[in-house]
């Protein structure tokens, strides 16, 4: 199902997007991209006031030569595409350092072994990331704060927290680099989108007023979202 998150993520911004007033649309404009009015940054706000189909690149886009979760992959996509989202996963090391990594160990995508949530980052410095066609390459495990530095007017990032990572340290991350309106954190059940979207409200009402939060309905696997802080849940 990880596969198609994109794609409906894609669909509910257009289901969600069809009823928005499209008053003072004198001037077409790049998808995400803000009015000259506005800044030209890419966020979720742009790209609702222009909503056009939007490319999801799993786990970054691997490509040979490109690992997953590896910010050189990221431009690499992000030079082939104008505007992209980067969907991509986020574990957390023993010293709770927020790292960018899918599986719960080591083995398959680094020259190292062992848990994830085992390692201190400081080990995990000297590692090197595995592309897909099992070749070494020189790029190194991105940390989510990396990410979201180099993110900021290139791409969108939704954010696939894994398990065990707490959802209000990756919220914090999100809002310490002012990146609530480019990256939207995935959830797989309305507990922990409530959790998200709550917490967004009691702790940074301020600060995240553009909080993208995304839930998948149990029953049909449709993805909503609740921007602005507008609820899903009344």
């Amino acid at each position: 199902m990880k596969n198609v998150i994109g794609f409906f993520l894609g669909c509910s911004l257009m289901v969600g997007c069809q009823n928005m007033a499209k008053e003072n649309h004198e001037k077409q404009t790049a998808p995400g991209k803000a009015n000259e009015a506005d800044s030209d940054s890419i966020s979720f706000d742009a790209w609702f006031n222009d909503p056009q189909p939007l490319v999801s690149a799993h786990r970054g886009g691997p490509y040979p030569g490109y690992p997953e979760n590896a910010i050189e992959t990221f431009q690499h996509i992000a030079n082939q595409i104008p505007f992209v989202s980067i969907e991509c996963d986020v574990s957390m090391t023993k010293d709770s350092v927020l790292v960018l990594m899918h599986d719960k160990t080591l083995d398959r995508t680094t020259t190292g072994s062992g848990m994830v949530s085992e390692a201190d980052y400081e080990a995990l410095k000297d590692v090197l990331l595995i592309d897909n066609e099992g070749d070494t390459t020189g790029y190194r495990i991105p940390t989510l704060k990396e990410a979201l530095e180099w993110g900021r007017d290139q791409v969108l990032f939704t954010l696939d927290v894994k398990r065990g990572v707490p959802f209000d340290k990756v919220m914090a991350m999100v809002a310490a680099h002012d990146a609530t309106d480019y990256a939207a954190i995935i959830t797989y059940r309305i507990d922990d989108a409530k959790l998200i979207y709550e917490t967004s409200i009691l702790a940074a009402e301020n600060v995240m007023g553009g909080f993208v939060n995304k839930a998948i309905n149990k029953t049909s696997n449709s993805i909503f979202i609740s921007k602005n802080n507008e609820s899903l849940f009344n």
